[in-house]
């Protein structure tokens, strides 16, 4: 027992070796309260705290959170090198989901407290997705599975494994299934050294209530481990429990020493850390009846035992459930200069494809889908306001400005959703892709949009219109419908007519010779002859003559259509032309560049990103002809994790390209990709991945790497 003893005791060593000498500082690694992502908080002496990047996510939660897009209960520690580090959290978005069920966790590994990886083990797959799928399991059926919360993680160096090597992790964790718990336990597995494979659930603690949120410490005062736990049966609380050896036994708590002073307050979610140069403990907890919940931390003896002094942790924005780790010097001035560098970036034009985009009050930019206006020196950003759980527009079209193209203020919501029951845009309704232009001669400004009607699916297809006295709104919103009724496209003959009225697609299997060859006849475009056409995907364009033009995609998604609009930009004139039938094409962004107009569109596979096309014409009624996709770098076959929404030119001469990364599963979460053209020298557009690149400077000032320094490195079980 000594022996073991000893060795768990250099487990400890271990997780922490910066502790063997006086930290130079702390890292606070939590949950916000502002949402389901990661931040972290610095401090010198463990008491004053500061967030960094503002108390907004440290890495891309969405991509590293695989089963719900979410990351939950963060817990991080040194790994066993000591050299490294890695983190658990709960995988799990209660914003999306709306209920309080998760189905797995995340382990993620960092060689510098910057770049994390992940893991993401889905518990519902069953034994297959661990390192001992033919060991008998603790469950009949894994697919009940409807929690796994709050794990942590601990370095033991003498776990052997059945091949001989030594060294693991102890994960443990809170679980419950639905067919064969009564209530949630305590469990634990062993992952391997490249933290990468996990065993098995095996039982840590049943004491005949539920348990979550469990916090083991080595305690060297009394040379036994220490675990603190929300009991939420009995006398629920915060309570501790002792073993000799971390897999237990684990005996029932000593009723009368527990964390007391928040009344018939909740709390929950312990976290116990040493601050040096102090004899005993600190404990940290959150406690969840207030409203916003406070986030507390009391003093606790050298035998982690005795609570005492409690108050609210000092300096951090939104503090929730997360766990502490010493740094060294030079770990915690890396992690302070690389977000100080982060912020600094945007004062200096730098921009981040694909990378989580900050507004002035720090809080991520939420304009999906959009497009750039610029008027009077400024610049507009409009898009679709997403929330988490919807891709309906619930609010409405939201508004940026700024003078740099950067850094961006929030001018709020410029087009509200109607909360009377049948409007067009009632809350719950679909807009999509706004953009906004400015007609001088009305001296008002016009926005459109894709509209479907709340309840209706995609099947309205139909374009909205509004306008208001100011770039930034309030709109007013004027009508929707389809676009063109009782018109045929330019230069349709009449024989063409009457071949699209005689094209029909009843009976022919889709994608057959047959089927394409009716569609490119029109036979969709004379279905909606007399109704309209469809619009669904859009941009704007107003050319060099002042005639502004409407781009969407139409005929089922089939071919796109241009069609131009009247002098007041409120309407359609009635011409229009069709551009590479049944082609497939959406997202449509269209450009002018020396005389020549260029296109660049998606293929159709729902919110999953493809290759990006492209089109050029010497006029917008003429001959379009296909060049190939103009993204280059990683992951261009797919439009760098993206699609197009907008190009913008800009007053330099250069142009920029906008794309949306879509995130079904949670849309707030969505990012953009901007990237400047490039122009070959016969003129051709190219579009480079730039890991960032300055839009201020004309000279070549970028960095380029993969796109997975932000998507993340991702592995699913």
């Amino acid at each position: 027992m000594r022996k073991l003893l000893l060795l768990l005791l250099g487990a400890l060593v271990c997780l922490a070796p910066a502790c063997a000498a006086k930290p130079y500082g702390y890292l606070y690694c939590h949950m916000s309260d502002r949402g389901e992502w990661t931040t972290f908080a610095l401090s010198r002496d463990g008491l004053q705290w500061h967030d960094l990047n503002r108390g907004n996510e440290v890495y891309d939660t969405y991509a590293l959170s695989r089963i719900e897009g979410g990351a939950r209960d963060a817990f991080i520690a040194r790994d066993g090198s000591g050299k490294g580090f890695v983190m658990v959290t709960t995988d799990m978005c209660v914003a999306s989901s709306h209920k309080w069920d998760n189905y797995g966790i995340d382990l993620l590994t960092s060689p510098d407290l910057i770049h994390w990886k992940s893991v993401t083990f889905d518990f519902r797959k069953g034994p297959s997705i661990f390192a001992d799928p033919h060991a008998k399991g603790f469950y009949n059926d894994y697919s009940a599975i409807h929690r796994v919360w709050a794990p942590q993680v601990i370095w033991v160096p003498s776990h052997r494994w059945s091949d001989g090597t030594r060294g693991a992790y102890f994960v443990y964790y809170s679980m419950l299934n639905s067919k064969e718990d009564k209530y949630d336990r305590l469990f634990y597995s062993w992952a391997d050294r490249s933290f990468t494979r996990l065993t098995q659930p095996q039982l840590l603690i049943d004491w005949g209530y539920a348990t979550i949120d469990a916090d083991i410490n080595y305690v060297e005062a009394d040379k036994r481990w220490h675990m603190l736990v929300k009991k939420e049966g009995g006398h629920p609380g915060i309570f501790t429990t002792t073993s000799e050896e971390l897999t237990g036994p684990w005996p029932k708590p000593d009723d009368t020493d527990y964390i007391n002073f928040e009344g018939k307050k909740l709390c929950e979610g312990p976290s116990a850390f040493r601050i040096a140069g102090e004899d005993g403990w600190r404990v940290a907890y959150v406690e969840y009846s207030s409203n916003p919940h406070r986030y507390r931390i009391c003093k606790a003896d050298p035998t982690l035992s005795h609570f005492s002094d409690p108050e609210d942790i000092r300096g951090v924005e939104a503090p929730q459930h997360g766990s502490f780790l010493a740094l060294n010097k030079k770990e915690y001035q890396r992690l302070e200069n690389y977000w100080a560098q982060r912020s600094a970036e945007t004062s200096q034009g730098c921009i981040r494809p694909g990378a989580q985009w900050l507004d002035t009050d720090g809080k991520p930019v939420n304009a999906h889908g959009g497009g750039l206006l610029s008027h009077n020196g400024q610049w507009y950003w409009f898009g679709e306001f997403k929330e988490s759980d919807s891709n309906s527009a619930h609010v409405g079209i939201s508004c940026y400005k700024s003078n740099d193209l950067v850094n961006w203020e929030n001018c709020g919501i410029a087009l509200r959703t109607s909360k009377e029951k049948g409007s067009e845009i009632e809350q719950g309704c679909i807009m999509e892709r706004p953009k906004v232009v400015y007609n001088p001669r009305t001296r008002k400004f016009v926005m459109w949009f894709h509209l479907e009607l709340k309840g209706h699916g995609y099947d309205a297809a139909r374009s909205g219109v509004a306008v208001s006295d100011r770039p930034e709104g309030p709109y007013t919103f004027l009508r929707s419908d389809r676009v063109n009724a009782w018109c045929w496209p330019e230069g349709f003959s009449e024989e063409d007519k009457d071949s699209a009225r005689k094209a029909s697609l009843s009976g022919r299997k889709a994608w057959s010779r047959e089927w394409m060859e009716a569609v490119r006849k029109g036979a969709v475009l004379s279905r909606d002859y007399r109704t309209g056409q469809m619009a669904r995907d859009m941009t704007l364009f107003v050319d060099d003559d002042g005639k502004a033009y409407h781009i969407y995609s139409s005929e089922d998604n089939l071919t796109l259509q241009i069609a131009e609009l009247n002098s007041d930009f409120t309407a359609h004139t009635g011409r229009f032309c069709r551009v590479a039938p049944c082609g497939q094409n959406e997202a449509p962004a269209l450009f002018k560049h020396d005389g020549k107009y260029w296109l660049i569109t998606s293929g159709c596979t729902g919110w999953a990103p493809n290759k990006a096309r492209m089109f050029s014409a010497d006029s917008l009624f003429g001959q379009w002809k296909q060049w190939p996709s103009p993204c280059q770098g990683p992951d261009a076959d797919i439009t760098f994790g993206g699609q197009s929404t907008y190009v913008q030119p800009l007053p330099d001469g250069r142009y920029l390209f906008m794309a949306d990364i879509w995130r079904p599963k949670h849309p707030i979460d969505g990012r953009y990709v901007w990237l400047p053209i490039d122009f070959t020298a016969g003129g051709t557009p190219v579009i480079k991945w730039r890991e960032k690149w300055n839009i201020t400077s004309t000279a070549s000032d970028f960095v380029n790497a993969s796109p997975q320094n932000y998507y993340g490195s991702i592995t699913s079980k």
